[in-house]
């Protein structure tokens, strides 16, 4: 069973926005000047998933 922050109307698009701006923050404050575009492209979708697996995963990915 879901908890209710996932489940009420319009859920999908609001936890989605959320994850990408608590990315972009987490982003910008660990960020290394040195990176090229394709380095803080690839930092940036792997946090986003990593946020992704651990709010939501367990409740998409229920194999009970």
């Amino acid at each position: 069973m879901a908890p209710d922050y996932l489940t009420f109307s319009g859920s999908s698009l609001i936890i989605h926005l959320l994850l990408t701006l608590l990315t972009f923050v987490i982003y910008k404050l660990n960020r290394d000047e040195d990176w090229g575009v394709f380095a803080g492209t690839f930092y940036f979708m792997g946090m986003y998933v990593l946020l992704f697996l651990v709010t939501i995963g367990p409740y998409l990915f229920n194999l009970y």
